[in-house]
């Protein structure tokens, strides 16, 4: 009995483990999953190390350009932007704006949960969360 108990709670204890741990996209899940897709972020997001309570639309062409738009024009911000992005062989994503942000190289890993993928930036600093079910086929951003 004690064995089997044991045994039980040491795989319990091991799924819970396992369970938590997250793991970024490499570079060839990161264009399966983003390349020619439109993502819509949830509400909030980490801009410039402020939160806000503010949804995105984004849009990455397979030839390295990438589309924005935000779900509520910030201020003293265009609601739409354009910019480029990169992806390296270990999956981090370097996109650049050309007005958001100042116009910032910005650097991201992308974890994916259950049902949904994370940013999280270069420095460690949570940025926005994808629900896999808002990730659409296309380029669905309209001007």
């Amino acid at each position: 009995m004690k064995k089997t108990v044991m045994f039980i709670s040491s795989a319990l204890f091991s799924s819970m483990i396992h369970a938590a741990a997250l793991y970024s996209l490499n570079k060839t899940q990161v264009q399966q999953t983003f390349i020619n897709k439109t993502l819509l972020s949830i509400g909030v997001d980490n801009l410039n190390c402020k939160t806000v309570n503010n949804s995105n639309s984004v849009f990455l062409d397979g030839h390295g350009i990438v589309y924005g738009k935000m779900g509520h024009q910030p201020k003293n911000q265009p609601q739409y932007d354009k910019g480029t992005y990169k992806i390296a062989d270990n999956g981090t994503i370097y996109i650049k704006w050309n007005q958001w942000d100042d116009s910032k190289k910005l650097c991201f890993h992308v974890f994916e949960a259950k049902n949904a993928y994370i940013t999280i930036d270069c420095q460690g600093l949570y940025h926005s969360t994808f629900m896999k079910s808002d990730i659409k086929t296309g380029n669905k951003l309209l001007h």
